[in-house]
Parts: C-alpha cells; structure tokens; sequence
C-alpha cells in the first residue's frame, strides 16, 4: 500500500485526506476488509482509496510513482 499526495510530500493542511492505493491484484473482499478498517479506524481524517491497478488517469499513477510512499507491506511469509 502506498500513500501519495500533500501527506506524502509533506505539505498537508489541517484536514487534507489521506491518498492510499492498494498495488498488486487484491480482491474485492480484501479491499472491502480493508476500507472498512480504514473507516472503523480513530483515525481522524477523510481516506481517498483506490487500487493502482484500476487507476485510469496516467498523470495520477505518475503522482504515484514520483511521490508515492510505502505505508504498508505485507509479509508476504504469513500464512492467512
């Protein structure tokens, strides 16, 4: 998962969103799961969520590929 845009870049405004897509080929189910513990979360923020994936704006995957930041990775050793 990576995270792009002003949070990443470091200029954020009191309120700005927090840019997040998803790479590789996740299912729905595992974005579903996925954006329901973003929304769940204490986390005081709007999420703006996509999968790189189904992104169709070539200057929005360029955004990503310059600015973009891993946020998380899996393991990819754990067993689900």
């Amino acid at each position: 998962m990576v995270i792009y845009g002003s949070r990443a870049k470091g200029t954020c405004r009191e309120g700005s969103d927090i840019d997040l897509t998803i790479l590789g080929e996740p299912t729905k189910s595992d974005c579903d799961k996925l954006w329901q513990d973003l929304y769940d979360s204490y986390i005081p923020y709007k999420f703006d969520n996509s999968v790189y994936s189904n992104l169709n704006s070539d200057s929005l995957k360029e955004h990503i590929q310059r600015v973009g930041q891993t946020f998380y990775k899996r393991n990819k050793n754990r067993d689900d």
